[in-house]
């Protein structure tokens, strides 16, 4: 099963098809890559943090760090690979990927810490001192 499909190439430079750019940020961030820039919501349109996370995805399957995605091109096919489960072929795990997702589903207030606010759901915080 194809998780995702683009139906044109997909880079900074070139005008893209709109219908691509949600799923594609829906893939990435199951997959650690992409934080929106503002809350949560994945909308069609363009960001560096899209094509940031591209590259950084590129870069942790052994890729051609480019930016870049063709429709059934290797970042699309690596991508459908690693969502469908085919542990195989996966890179390497992004440690600081798996701290943000856990992060994202543990309760607000839990482990902040008053000093600096930006303590993580593990209990440890970005800024010690």
């Amino acid at each position: 099963m194809s998780w995702l499909k683009l139906k044109r190439p997909m880079d900074e430079y070139t005008s893209v098809d709109l219908s691509d750019i949600v799923p594609t940020k829906r893939a990435l961030k199951q997959l650690g890559y992409y934080q929106p820039p503002i809350g949560n919501e994945l909308g069609a349109w363009v960001d560096n943090n899209l094509f940031d996370g591209i590259r950084r995805f590129q870069r942790d399957n052994r890729l051609r760090v480019d930016g870049v995605m063709k429709p059934g091109g290797p970042t699309e096919t690596a991508i459908n690979r690693v969502l469908s489960g085919n542990s195989a072929n996966r890179g390497p795990i992004n440690a600081k990927s798996l701290l943000d997702q856990f992060d994202d589903y543990t309760v607000p207030g839990i482990y902040n810490d008053p000093r600096d606010g930006k303590c993580r759901a593990t209990g440890t915080c970005d800024n010690m001192f």
